[in-house]
């Protein structure tokens, strides 16, 4: 783990900027996004951020957005599993008389209130079952989860054919944008 950060930390330059660099400068640009979203907020959180430079550090902004994006897809998998397991909440049966709380089981381990404890199971089950591919693409950074609860939010009402249709055509213009 030490390698690896130490590798992160010292910048890597970019193909890109030094052939387009018309100076002798021998400054280099870390470029976050590149990294693996799972393992980039712990290796900033202990950089000393004054020492980056504009570009750096909002690259770092990025790079956490998309690590956030992949966090919040690991627990959508995570809780799903869970109300797979409480069949009762997902109104299937056999039903245990616990089923009906799963929520508020979440809402306790997650520190919220109930209503946002069955929020996320809720979120977390749609995601897993019916928007699989933006699911996919967040938690590979792609997707941020205020783009994927708008998809959600906006395929709410169609069949699964045109689910899968319209994740299909909107994740590309979706994408994080590249920085140059």
């Amino acid at each position: 783990m030490q390698a690896w950060l130490e590798s992160v930390a010292t910048p890597m330059a970019s193909d890109a900027v030094d052939s387009e660099r018309e100076d002798d400068s021998s400054e280099v640009r870390t470029r976050w996004e590149d990294f693996p979203p799972a393992m980039v907020a712990g290796a900033i959180a202990v950089l000393d951020l004054r020492g980056m430079s504009d570009d750096e550090l909002l690259s770092a902004a990025a790079a956490v957005e998309k690590s956030g994006a992949s966090a919040h897809a690991v627990q959508a998998r995570v809780l799903a599993e869970f109300a797979r397991r409480r069949p009762g909440y997902l109104g299937e049966k056999p039903a245990s008389p616990f089923d009906e709380f799963a929520g508020n089981e979440v809402a306790a381990v997650l520190h919220v209130a109930p209503r946002t404890g069955s929020q996320r199971l809720d979120w977390a089950i749609e995601l897993a079952s019916r928007l699989p591919k933006t699911l996919a693409a967040m938690e590979t950074g792609q997707v941020t989860a205020s783009k994927a609860k708008i998809v959600s939010e906006e395929t709410l009402n169609l069949g699964p054919d045109v689910v899968a249709a319209v994740e299909t055509r909107w994740k590309p213009r979706c994408l994080t944008a590249r920085r140059s």
